[in-house]
């Protein structure tokens, strides 16, 4: 998603009283959106779901966790393994190794290395991820996947990340304007 500007696993951890009862649990993932609110996401598997007073399935002790978020100004919602967002982990790891790459790309922007990188993309030169060291050795490899990756967060480039793990054969696509 291009809107999340940063994200953190396993965070936050609650070590809290809530309704009396002491609540300790980690959230999957913090994200921040640049607006609003952070999100807790919390990754569930169905077999761990459980019956609220309503009778729907959700996970455990849902309601304090979300009051504890609604009271320290965070939203929340729950995912359930294999269904949904969540059906192919292999993009969630991927963006999960390439976020950082984004978050200092955006702090540091190198226009220049970004107009370089997207005209060997389109101009096929670079294919794959492997390509870029090779046709910019001047580059530090870091800042070449640090404003390659700014691109494809963008929307500038695109690169299949729903398939395999992350890994220099991913081939390189240009998104064509329009």
């Amino acid at each position: 998603n291009p809107k999340v500007r940063a994200y953190c696993e396993e965070f936050p951890r609650i070590d809290e009283y809530v309704h009396g009862k002491r609540l300790r649990h980690v959230f999957s993932f913090w994200v921040d959106y640049g607006e609003g609110p952070a999100e807790l996401i919390e990754v569930v598997a169905r077999r761990s779901l459980v019956l609220n007073a309503a009778g729907d399935l959700e996970p455990e002790r849902w309601s304090d966790k979300t009051e504890w978020a609604t009271q320290n100004g965070f939203c929340c919602r729950y995912l359930v393994k294999g269904t949904g967002e969540l059906k192919n982990a292999v993009l969630i790891e991927n963006w999960a190794q390439i976020l950082p790459h984004v978050q200092r790309g955006l702090a540091r922007p190198n226009s220049e290395l970004a107009q370089w990188i997207l005209g060997a993309v389109r101009s096929r030169e670079a294919h794959t991820l492997a390509d870029l060291p090779r046709i910019f050795p001047a580059e530090d490899p870091q800042s070449l996947h640090e404003v390659l990756f700014v691109l494809l967060h963008a929307g500038r480039v695109r690169i299949d990340l729903t398939r395999e793990p992350l890994n220099p054969a991913l081939r390189l696509e240009a998104v064509h304007d329009a």
